[in-house]
């Protein structure tokens, strides 16, 4: 068993609903859904998680071994089809570069191009604090924009923790109204 398969990876499920400004659930059409993703480790567990932590709240830089586990659960274990042929990443508003450094990093190892394309417009709340569905959705909504050319192939939204998968779905759904054939989603630790 690998390594990163003992610290807990799983995947990530592409939400199916969103909400429309009166509150009410609505359908996101198939095409603007996120493909199934996955995550390399649980923010909890003693191993990668730890890393992630490090670097996201101490160094500002994740650690090497995490690009590493990440292409061999990519190319090994996830082995996403058809693969992705470029990367982009959701930009942390927290620590400016980091989630840009770990995506260039890791498009350097799978020897893809990397797409700065994504922009945070507005100032949001950290989702982890907010309780209600609803209130995280709308924390999140209209909070980034596609900013550049999106390659038509499929691509890799990389984010480093994911919770509620609101920003994944909505920064998703943007790529795909942009002319991404599909959108895999990637974080490197995920809550539970």
């Amino acid at each position: 068993m690998s390594h990163y398969k003992e610290s807990g990876v799983d995947t990530i499920e592409n939400r199916v609903y969103r909400y429309d400004d009166t509150g009410r659930r609505t359908k996101i059409p198939n095409e603007e859904q996120l493909k199934t993703g996955r995550s390399l480790a649980l923010l909890n567990d003693d191993a990668f998680g730890r890393l992630v932590k490090t670097g996201k709240f101490g160094l500002g830089q994740f650690d090497e071994r995490l690009v590493t586990a990440s292409v061999e659960l990519i190319q090994s274990e996830w082995d996403p089809s058809p693969p992705p042929e470029w990367i982009t990443f959701v930009p942390s508003e927290y620590t400016e570069g980091l989630n840009e450094n770990f995506a260039n990093r890791l498009g350097e190892q799978l020897e893809i191009e990397v797409v700065d394309c994504i922009q945070r417009v507005r100032d949001t709340s950290r989702q982890g604090q907010i309780d209600s569905v609803y209130e995280q959705y709308k924390n999140v909504r209209n909070a980034f924009e596609v900013t550049a050319e999106v390659p038509n192939g499929p691509g890799l939204l990389v984010d480093d923790i994911v919770g509620s998968r609101w920003t994944l779905t909505e920064v998703g759904a943007q790529l795909n109204q942009a002319g991404s054939e599909c959108v895999y989603p990637f974080a490197l630790a995920q809550r539970r």
